[in-house]
């Protein structure tokens, strides 16, 4: 029951209550401020007789619902009523800016939250506030860079090969030549997302070597220097795609490796992963599949994961060959997320946990089959 203005309502079961708060200081620290108000929308009986003052609260009615049974009803659209609360909140934002910088300007002693009350509903500080979680951020909006794939064709691969001393390393053999350790490309250097020493190998390189990323790779550590290269050379002369616009995340390259946990994982929950991949594939709006002389990429968990979150998310999917195609369809037509494997086991198990509670291992398994064997034919 909420008692708000003098006036009582009984929210109904299909109703949605929405609190929301604000908190801020003053630029001194000696003064804080919080409001907190109250969006209701559905139907509310009202429980006092008198209905002449106006109150803040929006809700949409049914059209059918009898005025005379003491039932407030806004026979108004989703569309409209959902414009409305964004067009208020906007109009609320803007009042409140132009009134903090006049605030500032003639460093008058009166609070904007003094203003600010005479426009927003108060709630009571027993209503429980639903907006309230605990889950982490969404990603940063600002320009995700991605490698270019020229620098992967024509720098890396002598850079890797001089550093590790091998001729064809993998990817877990070069990490500790060139994307950690002293010897690494970002060593000493400030990392651009958190301000200290220590980048990743797109922060470390030139400007020229990295941006706005196009294309996200799904690959695996265990690829091989040359299987890599190769399948990525083949995809720029058979698509023509110049290697020098195209920009690409690729984990080793992109992730700062010098901030890897020891647990292995950079997500503190399944759904913290979801949501990040989701992010990175969205703004690339491709993904390459990078196929290996062992076809890796099949049985482990990530690549899998990130072929069926871009099918769940409608994005084109192209597949970077080795030279050779013998045995990849049958070994396509196997694919199976239930023993997929990830060398870390909290990925692993966060990935199945995404997987079990959305659309289950068997329809994971035939969306990421279909897709991939559909890719082959092309």
């Amino acid at each position: 029951r909420l008692e708000i203005n003098g006036r009582r309502y009984l929210p109904r079961d299909d109703s949605i209550l929405i609190s929301s708060s604000i908190r801020w200081s003053s630029e001194s620290g000696s003064e804080e401020y919080e409001e907190r108000w109250l969006i209701c929308i559905g139907k509310h009986q009202q429980l006092s007789e008198d209905s002449s003052d106006s109150v803040y609260i929006g809700y949409i009615g049914d059209a059918t619902e009898n005025h005379s049974a003491g039932y407030d009803t806004a026979l108004v659209g989703s569309c409209v009523g959902a414009t409305i609360f964004c067009i208020c909140c906007c109009e609320c934002c803007r009042r409140f800016c132009k009134e903090t910088e006049e605030e500032s300007d003639s460093e008058a002693s009166t609070s904007p939250s003094r203003r600010l009350q005479d426009r927003v509903l108060p709630v009571p500080p027993s209503l429980p506030r639903q907006c309230e979680h605990s889950e982490p951020p969404l990603p940063q909006t600002k320009q995700l860079n991605g490698i270019s794939a020229a620098y992967v064709l024509e720098i890396f691969p002598a850079l890797a090969r001089q550093s590790t001393g091998l001729e064809n390393p993998n990817f877990h053999e070069m990490a500790p030549a060139v994307a950690t350790g002293e010897t690494g490309l970002g060593y000493g250097k400030t990392c651009p997302e958190d301000g200290e020493p220590n980048c990743s190998i797109v922060d470390a390189v030139e400007e020229h070597h990295k941006g706005k990323v196009s294309h996200f790779v799904s690959w695996c550590w265990a690829c091989r220097l040359n299987d890599f290269i190769g399948a990525l050379r083949a995809w720029t002369k058979g698509d023509r795609i110049d290697a020098g616009e195209a920009y690409l995340w690729i984990c080793f390259f992109c992730d700062n490796q010098y901030r890897l946990p020891k647990s292995g994982t950079l997500f503190s929950s399944a759904n913290e992963l979801q949501r990040v991949l989701e992010s990175r594939l969205g703004r690339a709006g491709q993904m390459l599949v990078l196929v290996d002389a062992e076809t890796t990429c099949a049985k482990r968990a990530w690549c899998l994961f990130e072929v069926f979150t871009c099918v769940d998310k409608q994005l084109p999917i192209t597949i970077m060959l080795p030279a050779t195609r013998e045995g990849l369809q049958e070994t396509f037509s196997t694919i199976d997320l239930r023993t997929a494997r990830a060398t870390s086991t909290a990925d692993e198990d966060m990935i199945n946990e995404v997987v079990l509670t959305g659309a289950g291992f068997d329809a994971a398994n035939a969306r990421v089959r279909d897709r991939l064997l559909e890719c082959l034919k092309h």
